[in-house]
């Protein structure tokens, strides 16, 4: 498996059918930060799963990534 089909595996398992689904319909994940005009940080209420939204879409995220580009947002918790 490449490095772009390892990055599409681990999106697709992240996340719950509450904010995959509203992730693209206007429901959760919930907006928490801004770090630029185009990085944004969300959260789901519902599975704690981070996501990413810049220029390029919306897409899930690991702890550690969300720990890595947004440091003073994201605890070690």
């Amino acid at each position: 498996m490449g490095a772009r089909e390892t990055v599409l595996s681990t999106a697709t398992e992240l996340g719950c059918p509450v904010c995959r689904e509203g992730a693209y319909s206007g429901g959760q994940p919930r907006f928490v930060t801004s770090t630029s005009p185009v990085d944004l940080l969300y959260r789901c209420e519902v599975c704690r799963t981070w996501w990413f939204d810049n220029s390029r879409g919306l897409r899930p995220m690991t702890d550690e990534e969300a720990r890595e580009r947004f440091p003073n947002e994201v605890g070690n918790d």
